[in-house]
């Protein structure tokens, strides 16, 4: 009972999250009926969700993702403002541990900051700093842990048996990057300078699920269950795209469908 209580509260956190995050990546003002439809869609997409809603065993995933969702809500909050010294200690140790908190998630993220402020280096300034350096030495914590050395020296031993056959099989688990993917080829056939904003937006974004889908799908433990951070990001720009290039009534009809 008390862990029921615990996951439906940070099921909440994490529907609050979305919505937060969201409105600081979206063009137009994010409505509430394009949370209706992330939801919606979450709900029947997400790969096994009875595992990683219900079961102990798989909050992990859920949780991993709100320690997500946190740092980006934070960082797309402060990276372009410049806090006192002492605020800059606080933020590093709080990203920090959000970094050490989120499974291998973290990694997809720290991946694309690199290649971000690789291209952007004038801009690795002011709080871009302790927001990156503390969430890359959280996720470094996290991943050099012994018990995920353990994890990752078993999936070594084992290669030959998990690595075709898993790999696949998280390809086959994905939805939601699909439906990503098939949309972002109609804009580009269709829509070409609008596709062409979405990019530029959510560029830090579209890096993290880059990394995430080669992280989760043969770096790292490939799992069914591992998809979720994949497709919590893929969710995130498809209904970014929804809120900014559909009208109400199309809202409606996804919904309704």
């Amino acid at each position: 009972l008390p862990f029921d209580i615990i996951n439906t509260c940070v099921f909440i956190l994490f529907i609050l999250l979305v919505y937060l995050v969201s409105k600081k990546i979206a063009i137009k003002q994010y409505t509430i009926t394009s949370l209706v439809i992330f939801v919606l869609l979450f709900w029947f997409l997400a790969p096994v969700p009875n595992q990683i809603l219900y079961w102990v065993v798989g909050r992990s995933y859920l949780w991993g993702v709100v320690y997500l969702l946190a740092y980006l809500l934070v960082y797309f909050l402060t990276v372009h403002k410049n806090f006192a010294w002492w605020q800059k200690i606080i933020l590093f140790l709080f990203v920090l541990l959000l970094g050490h908190r989120g499974l291998i998630g973290p990694v997809s993220v720290c991946g694309a900051l690199v290649i971000w402020y690789s291209f952007n280096i004038k801009e690795f300034k002011g709080n871009a700093i302790p927001l990156t350096l503390g969430y890359g030495m959280g996720t470094l914590t996290n991943i050099l842990a012994p018990g995920n050395l353990e994890r990752l020296q078993v999936d070594a031993v084992g290669t030959s048996s998990i690595t075709l056959m898993t790999i696949v099989k998280t390809f086959f688990s994905y939805k939601v990057l699909y439906l990503l993917l098939f949309v972002i080829v109609l804009m580009w056939i269709f829509r070409k300078e609008e596709l062409k904003k979405f990019c530029t937006k959510n560029a830090l974004l579209l890096f993290a699920l880059f990394w995430s889908v080669i992280a989760f799908s043969g770096v790292f433990r490939p799992s069914t269950r591992a998809c979720v951070t994949t497709e919590v990001l893929s969710l995130l720009l498809l209904v970014s795209i929804c809120n900014d290039y559909l009208n109400q009534k199309w809202k409606i009809r996804i919904i309704a469908v």
